[in-house]
């Protein structure tokens, strides 16, 4: 059986766009925003400084996506390829 190339990354790119898109991410993203501050808080003392840098940075990420994905679908979509192509630490 032969592989078409082309074929199959274009298969690849709809299927990230669908996994990346607002309406597939946006309450999943709103619900970790909503939680996030209470996890944060319950496990302060458990985890090393550094971890709780990441986390800390990890949850304003979200606030900024979740801020962009409210304010403009344009936006969402560019962030969202941006975080495929540059991965999603580069992004905040």
């Amino acid at each position: 059986m032969q592989v078409d190339v082309a074929e199959m990354d274009k298969m690849v790119e709809q299927m990230m766009s669908r996994m990346l898109s607002k309406e597939f991410l946006s309450q999943p993203m709103r619900d970790m925003c909503s939680r996030y501050p209470t996890w944060l808080a319950a496990n302060r003392d458990k985890i090393t400084p550094a971890e709780l840098a990441n986390y800390e940075k990890q949850y304003g990420c979200f606030q900024v996506t979740t801020a962009i994905g409210n304010a403009c679908t344009c936006m969402w979509n560019q962030l969202m390829r941006g975080c495929a192509y540059f991965g999603a630490e580069n992004c905040c």
